[in-house]
């Protein structure tokens, strides 16, 4: 059941890598369809570990979301 995850109103980020094989990223997406206020950024040239193959994208985009405290900002 994945009403309770509509529920949920805190801003969520799903950044997964791009080029992800072990959660591909069709399979993530999904997780926007749950978490209703969401944002979806894929890293580009990046695998599963997104914050250790891609640090210059992943951790800027981070610390932007968790400034605004909504997914409404520049990444």
């Amino acid at each position: 059941n994945s009403g309770g995850y509509r529920a949920v109103e805190t801003p969520t980020l799903v950044m997964p890598g791009a080029e992800d094989r072990v959660m591909l990223p069709s399979v993530q997406r999904k997780l926007c369809d749950l978490f209703t206020n969401s944002r979806w950024l894929p890293v580009p040239e990046s695998g599963h570990v997104v914050y250790l193959e891609r640090p210059d994208v992943f951790w800027p985009a981070l610390k932007a979301f968790m400034k605004a405290k909504s997914v409404d900002f520049e990444a």
